[in-house]
C-alpha cells in the first residue's frame, strides 16, 4: 500500500509539471507522504510505542493528563507545537521537586540503540528542561546498567517556549528502561519516550557502565547529583583529578578517562564531603595554571554561577558606565586556590565619591533544588572578612550609582594574611540624567506590610521599594471601609504610610461575599447598594485628598484574576460605574481569555498575567495594559531573564506598567527557616528580599535586576524621544532575541549612553 500510495504521487508530480498545475498544492501533497512515511518509519523503530510503564509518582498537573494515565507516555502521540504543551490530555505533568522514576517494559528482551524522551521549558512560565534523566537499562529486574544522562549537551538551556527530545544511546539487550527524571525547579512535562531498536543509527553517543542493583537505582541517582556540583569539573581530567573526573564524568553522561567498574555508584555519598574533595581537587588544578593564592575574574554579575567557577584565562580592566542619577551593577569573582583555608578581606581604592557611589556585597551561594546551588542575597561587606575553603569562590556585587559625569579609575582588591590580588576597575558616568525616581514605567509588586517577612520593619519596606522604583500601592481589603461605612480614619492612616506611590489601587475584594455586599446596602447592585456605592466612594475621595494624593491616579481594584461569574458582575457593575461615578478608574488582574475578551474595553488598567498566548491579539481598548507574573520557585529564577527583560518586553509591546508577585511573601515558612547561606528554595517563597540584622531588609540579584530594568526603559525612551520609537524599539528586540545572553541589555544600553551624549 506505501509503494502504490508512493507511485501515485510521483505520478501525480510529473503531470503537475507537464500541465503546469497548482505547485503549492503538489508541495502540500509531497510533505504530507513525507510526514506519513516519517512517522511509519519512526513507529517501526520505536519499540517502545504502546509498552506498559509504571511512575513512582502520579502525574498531578491539574491541566494535563488525569493522575490516572498509564498510557499517553507510550501511545505514539505528541503533543501540539500550536498549543500549550502543559495544557493537552496528551502531555503527563508533574509538579515535583524530588525525582520522579519511569520504568518502561518493553515486554521482551531485544536489542536496544537509544531512548528519548520528549520534553518542553517555557522560561517565563517557569518551566525547565529537567537537570537531569538518568537512564539505566535492565534485562532481568534485578541489575542493570548505567546509561547515561540523555540532558547533557549544549541544547539543555532555559528560554523562549520550546519543545525538544533528548536522547541517550544504548548498548546491548534490555526489557527495562528505567528514567529517573531530576525536575530542575517544580514543573515537568512529556509527551513521550520512545526506545529504538538496535539497527537503527544514532548520532548521539554514551557508554554503558558497572552492573548495579535495581533496588540500588535511588542511591546510584543521589550519588550522580553529588557528584554533579558544577559542570566545569567535566573539564578536568589529568593526574589526581582523574578518579573524581571520572565518576563526575559518568554521572553527566560523557566517556570517562578510565574504563574501570564503578561500583561506588550503587553507594550513597556523604554530599558535603563529596563537595569539598572536588573544591580541594579543582584547587589543585587552578594551581597549576595560575599563580598566587587567589584568583579574580570579572563576570556578567546577572550569569549563572556555581560555587566552583572555572574562570578564563587572563585578566583586564573591568568597565562599568551608568547615567547621573543611575545605576549599573557589576560582578567579581574570588577563587581561593590554595590548599588551605583563607579568610579574605576586600576593599575598593582610589574611588572619588563626587563622580559616583559604590557600594560592595557578597551573594552567598543559596540550595535550589537537588544540590544546584546559586547566589541570590546581596550582604553588605563588612570589615570582618570571609572564610573560602580551597578552590571555593564567591561573588561580590558592586552597586555603582551616578552622581556627576567622570571617570574613575579604581581598583578591587582582595587581602589575606599572607597576600593579595587586585583588579583595575574603569567607571564611566556619562553626562546624561535620569530621574532618581518617578519613572515611567509603572511598577508593582503588592508589597502588602502584613506579610511576616517585613510586618515588623515596615518603613525599611516602604523605602526599599521606593529605591527599587515601585510607584504603584495596592491597598489591601482590610484596610478599606466596607461599602456603608463612615469611619476612613485607618485607611487615611495607611495611605499617608505609603510615600512611594503615585498610583493607588484600592483592592476591594468583591470575590468576597461581605465586601461586595456588606449588611445593610442591599443586594450587589440593586438600588440601594448604587446609593451607597456614590456615597462611599465620595468619601474614599475626600480622604485620599485629606492624605495629600491625587485623586486622578486612584484605581478601583474589585476582583483579582477575575474569573467565572466574576466576570459576568465585574462587567455589569464596570457598564454601571463608568457613566454612574465621575471619573471613576478601575483597574484589574486579568488571567484568562474570557476575562481579557470581555473586561479589557471597559477597563482604565488592565493587568495581564505574562503570558504570549494571553497577551496576543488582544481585543479593542483605550486603557492602559501592564503586565505580571506570579513566580513559584522566585529565587531558582534568571535575574536577567526573568526580572530585567520585564521591562524589555514591556517597551516593545507598549505596556505601560509591569510587576510580580510579591515582594516579601515566603509562603508558609518562618523567615527564621531561611539562614542566608544554604537556603532551601520553597515553591510558595516569592519573596525578592531577606530580613537583615536588626530592622533591616537584605536585597537579592533578583530584585537589582527588576531595579535595573525600569532605568532600562527609561533610557530607551530617551532614546526613542531623540531617535525615534522605531529605532529604540529595533535595539530592544536585540535583547529579547537572546533572552540568555545577559552581555545584550548592557550592550544596547552602552551604545545607547554614547548616542545621548
Amino acid at each position: 500500500m506505501e509503494i502504490l500510495f508512493h507511485q501515485m504521487i510521483v505520478k501525480y508530480l510529473c503531470l503537475s509539471i507537464k500541465n503546469k498545475k497548482n505547485y503549492a498544492l503538489v508541495n502540500f501533497i509531497i510533505a504530507v507522504s513525507l510526514f506519513c512515511f516519517s512517522c511509519n518509519s519512526a513507529a517501526q523503530d520505536n519499540i517502545a510505542r504502546d509498552a506498559k510503564y509504571s511512575v513512582s509518582i502520579p502525574p498531578n498537573y491539574p491541566l494535563s493528563a488525569p493522575p490516572d494515565d498509564t498510557v499517553s507516555l507510550t501511545n505514539g502521540i505528541y503533543s501540539s507545537a500550536f498549543t500549550k504543551f502543559w495544557t493537552q490530555k496528551t502531555t503527563v505533568g508533574w509538579q515535583i521537586q524530588i525525582p520522579l522514576k519511569i520504568v518502561i517494559d518493553l515486554g521482551a528482551n531485544m536489542p536496544v540503540s537509544s531512548v528519548s524522551l520528549s520534553t518542553v521549558r517555557g522560561e517565563r512560565e517557569g518551566v525547565k528542561f529537567p537537570s537531569d534523566i538518568f537512564v539505566f537499562t535492565s534485562s532481568n529486574e534485578q541489575n542493570c546498567a548505567y546509561a547515561g544522562d540523555a540532558v547533557i549537551n549544549t541544547d539543555n538551556e532555559t528560554g523562549a517556549t520550546l519543545a525538544k527530545k533528548f536522547k541517550v544511546r544504548l548498548t546491548g539487550k534490555a526489557r527495562y528502561i528505567y528514567l529517573v527524571v531530576v525536575p530542575a525547579g517544580n514543573l515537568f512535562f512529556c509527551d513521550e519516550i520512545e526506545v529504538t531498536n538496535g539497527k537503527a543509527n544514532i548520532i548521539s553517543s554514551t557508554t554503558s557502565f558497572a552492573s548495579i542493583k535495581v533496588d540500588n537505582i535511588d542511591a546510584a541517582v543521589d550519588s550522580l547529583k553529588s557528584i554533579g556540583v558544577s559542570e566545569k569539573v567535566a573539564m578536568i581530567h589529568k593526574n589526581d583529578l582523574q578518579r573524581m573526573a571520572e565518576r563526575y564524568t559518568v554521572s553527566r553522561g560523557q566517556s570517562p578517562s578510565s574504563r574501570k567498574e564503578l561500583g561506588l555508584l550503587s553507594q550513597r555519598i556523604n554530599n558535603v564531603n563529596d563537595k569539598n574533595k572536588v573544591l580541594s581537587l579543582f584547587a589543585a588544578e587552578l594551581r597549576k595554571r595560575f599563580a598566587g593564592s587567589l584568583l579574580l575574574r570579572a563576570v556578567n554579575p546577572w550569569d549563572t554561577l556555581h560555587p566552583i567557577y572555572f574562570p578564563e584565562n587572563g585578566s583586564s580592566t573591568y568597565t562599568l558606565n551608568t547615567l547621573i542619577n543611575g545605576v549599573q551593577y557589576g560582578g567579581i569573582v574570588v577563587t581561593n586556590i590554595s590548599d588551605a583555608p583563607q579568610k579574605i578581606t576586600s576593599l575598593l581604592t582610589q574611588v572619588d565619591g563626587i563622580i559616583a557611589g559604590i557600594e560592595m556585597f557578597t551573594s552567598p551561594f543559596i540550595t535550589i533544588n537537588n544540590f544546584t546551588q546559586l547566589p541570590d542575597p546581596l550582604v553588605l561587606v563588612t570589615h570582618g572578612g570571609i572564610k573560602l575553603e580551597p578552590g571555593e569562590s564567591r561573588l561580590f556585587f558592586m552597586k555603582v550609582t551616578g552622581k556627576r559625569s567622570g571617570n574613575i579609575k579604581a581598583i578591587f582588591k582582595i587581602k589575606t594574611a599572607n597576600s593579595q590580588a587586585q583588579l583595575p576597575m574603569n567607571i564611566n558616568v556619562y553626562p546624561t540624567l535620569i530621574p532618581a525616581n518617578n519613572f515611567t514605567l509603572s511598577a508593582i509588586d503588592w508589597g502588602y506590610s502584613y506579610f511576616k517577612l517585613v510586618n515588623d520593619r515596615k518603613d525599611e519596606a516602604v523605602k526599599d521599594q521606593l529605591e527599587h522604583h515601585i510607584n504603584t500601592e495596592v491597598v489591601p481589603s482590610w484596610f478599606i471601609p466596607k461599602i456603608g461605612s463612615t469611619d476612613f480614619t485607618d485607611f487615611k492612616a495607611h495611605i499617608v504610610s505609603q510615600k512611594f506611590a503615585t498610583k493607588i489601587l484600592l483592592f476591594v475584594n468583591y470575590a468576597g461575599k461581605d465586601n461586595r455586599a456588606p449588611k445593610g446596602v442591599g443586594d450587589f447592585m440593586g438600588d440601594d447598594w448604587k446609593r451607597s456605592f456614590i456615597n462611599w466612594y465620595r468619601n474614599v475621595l475626600s480622604s485620599v485628598r485629606e492624605a495629600g494624593f491625587p485623586t486622578d491616579n486612584l484605581f478601583l481594584y474589585p476582583y483579582d484574576e477575575v474569573q467565572g461569574e466574576e466576570v459576568t458582575d465585574f462587567k455589569e457593575f464596570a457598564a454601571w460605574a463608568k457613566g454612574a461615578v465621575p471619573g471613576l478608574k478601575i483597574y484589574a488582574t486579568l488571567a484568562n481569555k474570557d476575562a481579557i475578551r470581555e473586561l479589557l474595553p471597559l477597563l482604565d488598567i488592565a493587568q495581564i498575567k505574562d503570558d504570549p498566548l494571553l497577551l496576543k491579539e488582544l481585543p479593542f481598548h483605550k486603557g492602559e495594559v501592564w503586565t505580571y507574573s506570579v513566580l513559584k520557585f522566585a529565587k531558582s529564577l534568571s535575574p536577567y531573564t526573568i526580572y530585567r527583560l520585564m521591562a524589555w518586553r514591556a517597551f516593545v509591546n507598549d505596556y505601560k506598567g509591569i510587576g510580580f508577585w510579591g515582594y516579601a511573601d515566603i509562603g508558609k515558612i518562618s523567615p527564621l527557616d531561611i539562614p542566608l547561606g544554604n537556603s532551601v528554595i520553597k515553591e510558595d517563597d516569592y519573596a525578592v528580599v531577606y530580613q537583615g540584622p536588626g530592622k533591616s531588609l537584605i536585597s537579592s540579584r533578583r530584585w537589582e535586576a527588576f531595579r535595573l530594568g525600569i532605568e532600562d526603559y527609561q533610557v530607551l525612551l530617551m532614546y526613542a524621544n531623540k531617535e525615534g520609537l522605531a529605532k529604540a524599539k529595533k535595539l530592544a528586540a536585540l535583547v529579547l532575541n537572546e533572552p540568555g545572553n545577559c552581555d545584550m541589555a548592557d550592550n544596547v544600553r552602552n551604545q545607547i549612553f554614547k548616542e545621548l551624549k
